[in-house]
């Protein structure tokens, strides 16, 4: 098979998909601040309610991770590179699974609302906690690729959403934490629930 003609396979398999709405697929976006736990309920996400989780600090190009690890900025030639790679992931899993959660921090909105128009079926979670329960974790995580000084200067960077989102509050309560996973990831009531600009479940 030709190069082109697999292509172009692809590109009609990935349209079928990205247009049909029949399959009631589930894609969860999970971001928030380093330290969220955001990697913790995507984990969670595909042991008990069966979703594909891919952590996209996977996909961090060379330039991204060293700038990571020396604690330098990250340009935005390179954070665009990023958004392209992620938006293609995203693209590549849809195409072998039904239900997928997506965990990375995405804390500008333009590059939230650029995922988005890409693959509008998405559904965003903002993952939150209180600034000393993240403190706290950033301190205790060991072997992540972002040290604790530069998440804790990404971290006042972060956007507060735009974009229409359900916002988890991870914080010390198990109860509320497993009412706000059933009511995300059960495939059995997420039909009843709709995705609005800033909601918090109670």
């Amino acid at each position: 098979m030709s190069k082109q003609k697999a292509w172009s396979d692809y590109n009609k398999a990935l349209r079928r998909i990205l247009d049909s709405e029949k399959d009631h697929r589930m894609i969860k976006l999970l971001f928030g601040k380093a330290g969220s736990g955001k990697s913790y309920i995507g984990k969670l996400s595909s042991l008990i309610y069966g979703f594909h989780f891919h952590d996209a600090d996977e996909d961090l190009p060379e330039r991204f991770r060293r700038a990571i690890e020396n604690q330098e900025k990250v340009t935005e030639e390179v954070r665009e590179e990023y958004i392209e790679i992620i938006i293609a992931t995203i693209r590549r899993l849809m195409l072998t699974n039904k239900d997928i959660c997506i965990c990375q921090a995405l804390f500008r909105n333009k590059y939230r609302e650029k995922i988005l128009e890409a693959i509008p079926s998405i559904e965003y979670v903002w993952v939150d906690a209180s600034d000393d329960l993240i403190l706290s974790r950033l301190e205790s995580r060991a072997g992540h690729i972002a040290p604790r000084g530069y998440a804790e200067m990404v971290n006042r960077i972060f956007e507060i959403p735009t974009v229409a989102h359900i916002r988890f509050e991870n914080g010390n309560d198990p109860i509320k934490f497993d009412d706000q996973m059933k009511a995300i990831f059960d495939k059995n009531l997420n039909h009843e629930w709709r995705f609005t600009s800033g909601r918090t479940m109670n």
